[in-house]
């Protein structure tokens, strides 16, 4: 049982807004056309960041990868994207967890909740002619309480990444992020070898707008 207890917790309610301007709609309409690009099976999706990531990259406070335990060596293009698929649904699982631990249930019934945590979040297969490359995630988090230390955010990642989720514990990293982070952003959608199935996980995304 996690018996993890800390300050910032008693800061939920007040966590540090990301002061954006987006309107409902506008924010709708940027998922449209997401969700267009998505079904377009093309090659290359760098685009979604454009859209949806690259704005955010300065409200970016936290930066992580997370590892699964899905080898990619010597498998086939079929067996990889049955892989993605069951990644897919532990990164909703993870996000949501992580949601809800910052923004209650209120946080999972409104996915734009002022009050979530921004999550974006790249899916990434590894080298495949590496025997212990696994597929992994690439985290940006935001909107996160400002008191949370990095040990305490490292606990809540692991917590939730290795033990809720079941992922593994190798390579596990996060660090603060820094002022500008364009570059994780671009370096997280670099991968689109097996198209929409790498890069930008839209469903595993959360982006909180000013109410």
């Amino acid at each position: 049982m996690w018996k993890h207890k800390f300050s910032f917790r008693a800061q939920r309610g007040q966590p540090k807004r990301l002061g954006l301007n987006w309107s409902a709609p506008h924010l709708m309409a940027i998922h449209i056309s997401a969700a267009k690009y998505l079904h377009m099976n093309k090659p290359n999706y760098n685009r979604l960041d454009n859209l949806i990531a690259l704005p955010y990259s300065d409200k970016v406070q936290w930066v992580a990868v997370g590892h699964t335990h899905m080898h990619t060596y010597n498998k086939t293009e079929a067996q990889i994207q049955g892989m993605l698929e069951g990644t897919k649904n532990t990164g909703r699982f993870f996000t949501r967890k992580l949601v809800q631990f910052f923004n209650g249930r209120k946080g999972l019934s409104n996915s734009s909740h002022p009050n979530n945590p921004l999550i974006i979040s790249h899916l990434h297969t590894g080298k495949l002619n590496n025997t212990s490359s696994t597929i992994h995630y690439h985290f940006a988090f935001g909107n996160i309480p400002t008191g949370i230390t990095q040990q305490e955010m490292m606990t809540v990642f692991e917590e939730l990444w290795v033990h809720k989720a079941k992922q593994s514990p190798k390579s596990i990293w996060l660090q603060q992020a820094s002022s500008d982070n364009k570059g994780w952003i671009t370096y997280g959608h670099r991968e689109n070898r097996l198209g929409a199935q790498l890069g930008l996980d839209i469903h595993s995304t959360y982006i909180p707008i000013q109410a």
